[in-house]
């Protein structure tokens, strides 16, 4: 019975570990192999403090917390920056200088690691037999784990998700894409400490082979095989391989079982991203609506409906002359001119179209009004506030949306999810109060005003389907519901006309023109059919080789020959 009981904790410990791995790689989409690092780092620093200055146990496992956490710093702020095989090749450095410095460390007790660690307290209770240390531990991991689930299922594990699917489009909602980064580390690698205390206090020994990079693998073969971005999938994960290797040390007590062990891992996750890449259990959405919610039920036909939750003057924007002003902007790459001393005056309000052949730099003006690039010359200015200095999510706080050619959708996300996400900054986005349960009444609030905007796109009935499984066009409703959450007034759309059909063209075309008569919004479309155009904008923006050829009525430029041939080729 004790070993059954020890064979527990210890998925208990690994099912901590694995779920806070799960929360940096399942949520925010961050590969890392050195989570052991920190598990060590959180083992040696709950045992020192417990054997040289006899701090209590709970204290000591927020001392391992905070450890793992600060040290976490060090990777997270300088790595964060680079993503995909960058940054893993960064996590395996920091996991060979970890498994470096504890073996030479003399306050590691280098290979020889410490023994004699203080069994949990509490309270003057001292827990000894397996069965107590396995309560403890149970108790102790179960509170971390809720502490990470609550997480996940607050606005700030959403926009992490967002961050995983598609950190541009998300960042052009106004979002910190590389705070969130690191604040995601921060958590995950401090509760990884956590793990790394409870591991000491279980085995009452430690060394440095209980965090090599092995164990990173394993580690991530848990998440992997139980199920990314599930937070029962670490608890799965840690379940299966642990009860596997106790098992063949069982029935195999050699080194041989260990090596078999090691065997078997590498082929489950083989098997694993081949057969259910998924695993075991899948994603979990942060919000639903339940299924009797008004108008869910529909197939979200296109109705004229009033926005219930949403202040129409919230979007007008009064400015004092021109809201926004492009003036002599230029941008080169080396030799090649994308746009040149372009100069652009945009009233609140207006609707501009933009049209030229392919290569004039539209999509480049875009990239320049949202901060993705800088000018070499020439300022943007939004309200009397010069653009040309500050990041994109600075910019789409100040109150300027895009919706990109491919619309970015957040694909594995909820439409629900993708709008929900895209309201400003509410309390738990901030990782400090992400995980307590407070601010339900907001979030409600949210929620509801969320499905307003999807059903005002006529899209009540996708509320709770998955955005990459959507059409295109529909895609793109949910892209102007994302706007509307933001709190956007001025929208660059790009090319919203292509890729889909005639009758979604039209219902494009009308949302449009409702979002300007309803709320004021100001636009500039980029954008190559024509006819789409045609009776939509108040005047159009002709660019050819980088420059504004004319600025005139949409009529005026139709009748234009010159531009007609340049454009059209007739």
């Amino acid at each position: 019975m004790d070993y059954l009981f020890l064979v527990l904790t210890l998925i208990c410990v690994y099912a901590l570990l694995a779920t806070s791995l799960n929360l940096i790689k399942g949520y925010g989409g961050l590969f890392s192999v050195a989570h052991a690092v920190f598990f060590g780092i959180g083992a040696y620093a709950f045992t020192i403090v417990r054997i040289e200055y006899g701090v209590p146990f709970p204290l000591a496992l927020v001392v391992a917390f905070a450890t793992a956490a600060a040290a976490s710093l060090a990777l997270s702020i300088p790595s964060l920056r680079v993503s995909g095989e960058y940054l893993l090749l960064a996590t395996f450095a920091v996991q060979v200088l970890g498994t470096s410095l504890f073996l030479n460390l003399d306050i590691t007790g280098g290979p020889a690691g410490i023994r004699d660690i203080p069994h949990a307290d509490l309270f003057g209770y001292v827990f000894q037999t397996n069965g107590q240390v396995f309560l403890i531990t149970l108790a102790v991991s179960t509170l971390c784990w809720w502490m990470m689930y609550e997480t996940t299922r607050s606005p700030f594990g959403r926009v992490m998700k967002a961050i995983r699917e598609d950190e541009i489009g998300i960042a052009a909602l106004g979002k910190n894409t590389l705070w969130f980064k690191i604040a995601v580390f921060f958590i995950g690698c401090g509760f990884a400490g956590v793990a790394g205390g409870l591991f000491a206090t279980v085995i009452t020994f430690i060394n440095p082979d209980s965090f090599v990079i092995y164990v990173s693998f394993t580690v991530v073969i848990m998440v992997l095989l139980g199920g990314l971005a599930n937070p029962f999938g670490g608890i799965a994960g840690a379940a299966v391989l642990i009860t596997l290797e106790e098992a063949l040390r069982v029935i195999m007590p050699t080194a041989a079982g260990a090596h078999l062990a090691m065997v078997l891992f590498g082929l489950i996750l083989v098997g694993v991203i081949m057969r259910r890449p998924q695993g075991l259990l899948p994603e979990h959405a942060t919000s639903t609506l339940v299924a009797d919610s008004a108008g869910l039920e529909g197939r979200g036909q296109r109705q004229a409906v009033k926005l219930e939750h949403v202040n129409p003057n919230a979007f007008a924007a009064d400015a004092q002359g021109p809201l926004l002003r492009i003036d002599n902007v230029t941008k080169s790459y080396g030799g090649l001119v994308a746009v040149h001393d372009t100069s652009i005056s945009v009233d609140a309000g207006d609707i501009i179209g933009i049209v030229g052949p392919n290569g004039a730099g539209k999509t480049t003006l875009f990239d320049l009004i949202g901060g993705s690039i800088r000018p070499n010359a020439g300022k943007i200015s939004y309200r009397g506030q010069n653009l040309s200095t500050l990041k994109p999510h600075r910019i789409a706080q100040a109150g300027i949306g895009r919706l990109f050619q491919h619309v970015r959708p957040f694909s594995n996300m909820t439409a629900l999810d993708n709008v929900l996400v895209s309201f400003p900054r509410s309390l738990r986005e901030n990782p400090l109060f992400a995980w307590l349960p407070i601010d339900r009444s907001g979030e409600a609030a949210r929620r509801e005003k969320a499905f307003d905007l999807l059903r005002y796109m006529g899209l009540e009935g996708h509320a709770n389907e998955k955005v990459g499984e959507l059409s295109f066009g529909q895609q793109k409703l949910v892209g102007f519901a994302r706007l509307l959450a933001q709190g956007a007034s001025v929208w660059l759309l790009d090319e919203p006309a292509a890729g889909i059909d005639p009758q979604m063209r039209q219902d494009i075309r009308r949302t449009i023109l409702r979002v300007r008569e309803d709320l004021g919004v100001t636009m500039l479309i980029v954008e190559h059919n024509m006819d789409f155009l045609e009776g939509l904008v108040d005047r159009v923006v002709f660019m050819a080789e980088g420059t504004v050829a004319k600025v005139a009525g949409f009529d005026e430029i139709m009748a234009d020959k010159d531009l007609n041939r340049l454009y059209l080729g007739v």
